[in-house]
Formats: structure tokens, sequence, C-alpha cells
């Protein structure tokens, strides 16, 4: 409809300002940042490093710190000279497999990478790093016959279209031969993100105010203070328009794939597939000290179900495929961890840049990648043809509340200015906004396999009759 056209276009106009219309495979400067183009990955003995970025972002905007700390360009040049790369591609308007075999198609056969992503850009890394699966070719066809079949359940735009880009990257994924020898996966929304589930409004206004806190009200740079993104009249804009027409996740291809239902999601997190090299995970929790962030924390927790950076579930970050050769975490938590703060922290830069040289001992060893359920946010009915339909009605104060899309419980920063003044019982524009995930939702996903589940969230304030 026209609420989804006006955010596609405002999204696109916003996204290539983002990457100032640089779009492919780019070499990275030895000194200060700075990218030049290259029409594909020269051919090398030795590995080379690619950047992947996250999303609504460039390369600038998520590894820029790598460069402004001399200690870590120092190391990142050591280990690799000048074999540096950067991916840059649009994150919004196209989906990680349009990403992916975009970049495939740069590669010279028989290349050996190493990969940093950001967020979404690790998406794009895992189905890279599916070359080289163990004993199967990266895609089966009937891998591939069943994410189109889910693609076209949920109701995916151009279903067909991506079930014809993932036959074709397995075709060059096959064809190139080429070897993901490390992999270092920064707060990747593996197994979805809650923030992105159903409607768009919660992620953009978390988003608008993790991205825009180095500018003032009016726009411009603090002093001081590096800003995360560029064009930031153009983020708001986009982001106002998300807010403003509740936009349905579905709208951008790039941001549908973090749902936790999404079709890639569940490829990327099949349980039969084995990938042969190490995955090194940097996993953020943010968490505070003293009161007031601590009721924070708390209250971001009941709606992401647990753990976050505020952006991406903690649990999400260790999805994917399993490793052959393990996959390493390495946990980093407290009030300065956020989704845009990695590349800033020696606990996870220092961390990152030694896994790429093989030192493993800032990680941990876990069992295998996380199977964890990811809150989608008490909403979403879970479909079952045929099967008989089973209403889950929470108890008193299990619903979130809201005016207009603005929600006051539950939802700190909202709690914190006072806003719940606008919950008397003769308010009026006051909503339902999905139940507590963290209390109903592993009940609906046991319920799922034999019903259709449908969450009832209620104004807990008004007559029990009137629900």
């Amino acid at each position: 409809g026209p609420a989804g056209v006006t955010a596609l276009i405002a999204a696109g106009t916003f996204q290539d300002a983002q990457l100032d219309d640089r779009i492919g495979l780019y070499r990275c400067a030895t000194d200060a940042f700075g990218l030049s183009k290259v029409d594909r990955l020269p051919e090398s003995a030795e590995p080379a490093l690619i950047f992947l970025h996250g999303t609504a972002s460039s390369t600038e905007g998520s590894f820029k710190d790598l460069w402004s700390d001399q200690r870590y360009r120092t190391q990142l040049v050591g280990s690799y000279n000048a074999r540096l790369y950067a991916f840059e591609h649009r994150s919004l308007t196209e989906s990680p497999l349009a990403n992916a075999l975009d970049l495939v198609r740069m590669l010279p056969d028989g290349a050996r990478l190493h990969l940093v992503s950001h967020s979404r850009g690790g998406m794009v890394g895992e189905l890279l790093a599916r070359a080289n699966r163990v004993g199967q070719e990266p895609f089966s066809d009937d891998e591939i016959e069943h994410f189109r079949a889910h693609a076209k359940r949920v109701g995916r735009d151009g279903f067909e279209a991506d079930a014809g880009r993932l036959r074709e990257l397995n075709r060059e994924l096959r064809r190139r031969a080429i070897r993901v020898e490390r992999f270092a996966r920064v707060a990747c929304p593996a197994r979805g993100t809650t923030l992105a589930s159903g409607r768009l409004d919660r992620w953009a206004s978390v988003m608008l105010n993790l991205l825009g806190k180095g500018f003032d009200a009016a726009g411009n740079v603090i002093p001081g203070m590096a800003p995360v993104a560029k064009g930031y009249t153009l983020l708001q804009n986009f982001l106002l328009a998300v807010v403003r027409q509740r936009t349905d996740a579905r709208i951008l291809p790039g941001l549908e794939a973090m749902m936790p239902d999404s079709p890639l999601v569940g490829l990327l997190n099949a349980p039969d597939v084995k990938i042969d090299p190490p995955l090194h995970v940097v996993a953020g929790d943010f968490s505070g000290d003293g009161l007031l962030p601590w009721l924070g924390d708390c209250l971001s927790e009941v709606f992401y179900g647990g753990e976050t950076d505020l952006v991406v579930n903690t649990p999400s970050m260790s999805g994917g495929a399993a490793r052959v050769q393990g996959i390493r975490q390495r946990p980093v938590s407290g009030p300065g961890v956020t989704h845009f703060s990695y590349f800033q922290r020696d606990a996870s830069a220092l961390a990152l840049l030694a896994a790429l040289k093989g030192d493993d001992s800032k990680f941990e060893l876990l069992e295998g990648p996380s199977r964890a359920a990811i809150s989608r946010g008490g909403k979403k009915p879970k479909r079952n043809d045929d099967a008989p339909i089973v209403f889950l009605l929470p108890g008193i104060m299990g619903s979130h509340i809201q005016t207009g899309s603005n929600r006051l419980w539950i939802e700190p920063i909202s709690m914190w200015s006072g806003e719940m003044a606008k919950l008397k019982v003769d308010a009026r524009g006051v909503t339902p906004a999905g139940w507590m995930d963290r209390s109903y939702e592993s009940l609906a996903r046991y319920l799922a396999d034999s019903h259709e589940v449908r969450p009832f969230a209620y104004d807990w304030r008004l007559s029990i009759t009137a629900a």
C-alpha cells in the first residue's frame, strides 16, 4: 500500500546516501580509513579479509573505529598488509541472499577468505560459509524447496526470485570452491531479533535513539562526539516514516530476513548442517550499574525475553550452522555495551583481532550453535492449517499497551519520563500491543505443534466484561 511505498522510498534514499552511492567490493586503506573500488577480489595465495557491514549502515559506519585506534589498525595491517577489503551493499531494500550472490560473483576460484561481520552482515557471511559444508553441497534441493515453500506460506513477496537466487548461490559456491577459513561474527541476528518481529515501529524507535546519540535535536553533530551514521536528516525521515506508518517488516527484504520466523533464519539454522572451519562469535549484553540502569535492563529483557545488546537478542548471536572445528564465543557485558559499541571497546575489539590471528584464548568453546527460542513480540498468530484454534489470554499486566504507536507498558524510556500518567482509565486511544513473550512464548510454541495459536492481548486496565 501507499504507506509501504513511502517507507520503501525513504529507505532507498537513506541507504544510498549512507553508502555514498558505493556498491560492490572496495580495498581498504592501511592508514586513515578510506575505500577504493575494485572490480573483483585479486587472486592471491594469502587470505584476504572482507568486512561485512550491518543494517542501514556502511563499512565506515560499522568498522571505522578499527582504523581510529592505532593499536587496532596496526594489528589489522600487520596481519593482512593491503589485503583488506570491504563489501558495500544495500542492507534494507535487498535480502542477504541477493547480497551474498553479488559478493561471491566477485571472488576468484579457490579464494581464501577471512570475514568480519557486524549485525546483519553476519547473515551474508553465514551464506558464504556454507561453501565449506561437510558431506553435501552448500544448499540441497530439499532445503531450497523448503525455503521456497516457507517463503510462500508466510506471504514473502518475491519468494520465487529468492529461491532462484538460492539455487544460483549454490551453483556459484560449488563452482568457485572458495574457503572461508576464519569468520569473526559480531552481534549477528543469526536466529533473528525480536526487534524485527511484525511491524517495524519499535525497531525504528530504538535505531533512532541509538544511532542518533551523536547529534543534537536539530541534527547537528555534537562537538567531541563521533556520529555513528551519516545523513542524519535522511535517517530521521526514514525511521519516522516507519514509525508513523507502522510499516510491516516484509516491506523491506533486508529487514524481513531478521524476523525470527523468516525463511532465511530457518535456512541458516537447519539442524543437519555442518561446516568445517571454526566460527568466532562476539556477543554483547547490555547490563546497567545502579538502580535506574538495572531497571531499564530488566524491562528491556521483558520485551526481548532475555539478554540483549538493545538491538539483537544475545542468544541469537551464537545461532547458525554447527562447526566441525567448533563455535567459540566472546561474551561482553556492561552499561556501555550496546549494538554500536563493539569496535570501540578493547574487550571485544582486541578479542576479535586475536581470533583472526588464530588466538582463541579470549573465547569460550560452546557445545554447539544456540537453539534458544527468540521472542516474537507476542502479536503474530502461529498458523497451522486445519488444526483447532487455541486462544492464549495473558494475565493482568501481561499485555503490553500503547497510545497510538507509542508503547507505555512495558517501555523503559516512556516509564522513566512519566508517561504512565497517560494510562488513566479514561485515556483515549489506548490499545493492547501484544503479550509479554517471556511469560507466554514457550507455551505458545509448544501448542503450535498441534494447534493454530492466536495471542489475545487485551487492555487489562478495563473491565473484564469489555475484554
